[in-house]
C-alpha cells in the first residue's frame, strides 16, 4: 500500500477514492492534521493511480467526476452484495459444519454400520452361493451376540458374560439392503435430533443402554439364533421421544404422524411369519426391548 500524492480536503479525497474505484483501483482514506491522504492498496496500479491524481488535482470540481463517483457508488454496492452473499455462504458451512460435529455420534453409528453390514450382507450372499466365506464370516462371528463356537447349552452360548462386546456390537450387523437403509434413515432422522438435544456423551450412553436391552431382550426370548440390526436402537429411541414429547416439550423433541405410522406398522408387521428383512427374520424382541426401553428412559429422564 503506497501514499499518491499529498493530503487534501475530506471532500476531495473522497472524490478522488472514488474516481480511482471507477477505475477499478482500491485505496484506503487516512486522516492527518493536514488533511486527508489517499493510498493505493494494490501497488501494481500505483502508476495510474498518480496518472488520474494529476488529471483530478488540474480541476478537483470537474463535472466529470460525478460520472465517477455514481459508479464507484454502484461497485461498492455490487461488493457489498457479494460480501454478504458470502456472509450468508459462511454461515450456512459454519451452521452444517457445526451440526455434523453435534451429531457426531449418530455419524459414527451409520459409518460403521453401513462399513459392518458390508460384511454380514456379503456373508448372506456367499452362503446362498456356496461360497467360501472368509473374511465376512470371521467378522460376523466376532460381533455376534452368542459365540458361535460355544456349545450349545452352556450359558455362554446364550448370554455373552465373558464377551461383553457381544451384548452391543450386532446392532452394527444387518443382513439385507433394505433393513440397512430403513435403520440408517430413521437414526438419522431421530437420533440426530436427540443428540442435538441431550448432547453426544448422553445421547452415546442412551444408544448402549438401548443396544444392551434390545439384545439381551432378543437373545435371551430366541437363544442360538443368529440376529442383528440398529432396529432395537432406533425404536428405543423413537420411544424416548414419544415419552419426551409430552415430558420435556422445551427441549424440542417430536415424532411426525407419518414416522410413527411406519414405526408401529414395521414393529407389528415384524410378527407376520411371512415378513422378513433380506431373507433374515426379523428380531422382534430386540423391536419390543428397544421399544421399551426407551418409553421407561424418557419417563425418567431429567436434566
Amino acid at each position: 500500500m503506497r501514499q499518491i500524492g499529498p493530503p487534501l480536503p475530506a471532500s476531495q479525497a473522497s472524490t478522488l477514492a472514488d474516481v480511482l474505484l471507477a477505475e477499478g483501483i482500491k485505496t484506503h482514506l487516512g486522516g492527518t492534521p493536514n488533511g486527508m491522504e489517499v493510498w493505493v492498496i494494490d501497488e501494481d496500479r500505483l502508476n495510474r493511480a498518480r496518472e488520474l491524481l494529476a488529471t483530478f488535482l488540474a480541476d478537483p470540481e470537474a463535472s466529470r467526476h460525478a460520472e465517477a463517483r455514481n459508479k464507484a457508488k454502484q461497485v461498492r454496492t455490487e461488493e457489498n452484495k457479494t460480501e454478504r452473499e458470502y456472509e450468508r455462504l459462511q454461515h450456512r458451512i459454519e451452521k452444517r459444519m457445526t451440526r455434523t460435529a453435534r451429531d457426531q455420534v449418530t455419524l459414527f453409528l451409520v459409518v460403521v454400520s453401513v462399513a459392518v453390514s458390508l460384511f454380514s450382507i456379503s456373508l448372506v450372499n456367499r452362503q446362498d452361493s456356496n461360497l467360501d466365506a472368509g473374511a465376512p464370516e470371521q467378522v460376523v462371528r466376532w460381533l455376534s451376540f452368542a459365540n458361535p463356537t460355544a456349545h450349545i447349552g452352556k450359558p455362554e452360548a446364550q448370554i455373552p458374560w465373558m464377551e461383553p462386546w457381544r451384548m452391543v456390537t450386532p446392532i452394527f450387523l444387518h443382513f439385507g439392503v433394505m433393513h440397512l437403509v430403513f435403520n440408517m434413515l430413521m437414526l438419522i432422522s431421530m437420533g440426530s435430533r436427540v443428540e442435538r438435544a441431550i448432547g453426544p456423551y448422553r445421547y452415546a450412553a442412551l444408544v448402549l443402554a438401548l443396544a444392551i436391552f434390545s439384545n439381551l431382550a432378543q437373545g435371551l426370548m430366541v437363544p442360538h439364533h443368529n440376529f442383528g440390526g440398529m432396529s432395537g436402537v432406533v425404536y428405543g429411541i423413537f420411544g424416548f421421544i414419544w415419552v419426551q414429547m409430552s415430558r420435556a416439550p422445551s427441549r424440542g423433541l417430536a415424532v411426525d404422524g407419518l414416522t410413527s405410522f411406519i414405526m408401529m406398522a414395521w414393529f407389528f408387521a415384524g410378527f407376520s411369519s411371512q415378513f422378513n428383512m433380506g431373507g433374515a427374520a426379523v428380531a422382534n424382541h430386540a423391536h419390543a426391548g428397544g421399544l421399551l426401553m426407551g418409553l421407561l428412559i424418557g419417563a425418567v429422564w431429567t436434566d
